[in-house]
C-alpha cells in the first residue's frame, strides 16, 4: 500500500510539473530570448511581474543583437523590419533621429527597443526591461 501511494503522489507531482511547464513555457522562453539584451533583471521581472510588449513586425531579440554603431538605417530595417515609431531632435547632441521598434499598447512594463541615429548611421541602441 506503501509503494502504491508513493507511485501515486509521484504521478500527481509530474502532472503538475506537465501542467506548469505548459502555462509557462511560452512566457520563460520569451523572457530567456530577450535576456541578453535586458540582462538579468529584465529576466526576472518579464516573468514576475509581466509585460505588455509589441514588437515591430519582422523584430527578433537575434536580430536586434546584430545591430552595430556605423550601421545604416536602411540595415536596421531590413533587420527589424519597419519602426513602430520615430522622432527627430532639432539641436542634436550625439543623435538626430531615432526610432522605436517595441512599445506598451496598455502604457505599462514592456520590452523597450530603440535605435538611435546621426545622419542616418547607428550610434546607439537601447534595449532594457521598462517599468513604468
Amino acid at each position: 500500500m506503501a509503494k502504491t501511494s508513493s507511485r501515486i503522489a509521484l504521478a500527481l507531482i509530474a502532472l503538475m510539473g506537465v501542467i506548469v511547464l505548459a502555462v509557462v513555457t511560452p512566457r520563460a522562453a520569451r523572457a530567456i530570448s530577450e535576456w541578453s539584451i535586458d540582462g538579468p533583471m529584465g529576466l526576472a521581472n518579464g516573468l514576475l511581474v509581466g509585460e505588455d510588449t509589441v514588437f515591430s513586425e519582422g523584430y527578433s531579440a537575434e536580430a536586434f543583437r546584430k545591430i552595430e554603431v556605423g550601421m545604416a538605417r536602411a540595415e536596421v530595417h531590413a533587420l527589424l523590419g519597419e519602426p513602430l515609431g520615430s522622432w527627430t531632435v532639432r539641436e542634436p547632441d550625439w543623435f538626430d533621429a531615432a526610432e522605436r521598434f517595441s512599445l506598451s499598447p496598455g502604457d505599462t512594463n514592456y520590452r523597450l527597443r530603440f535605435v538611435y541615429y546621426a545622419a542616418d548611421l547607428v550610434v546607439e541602441t537601447r534595449g532594457e526591461y521598462y517599468i513604468d
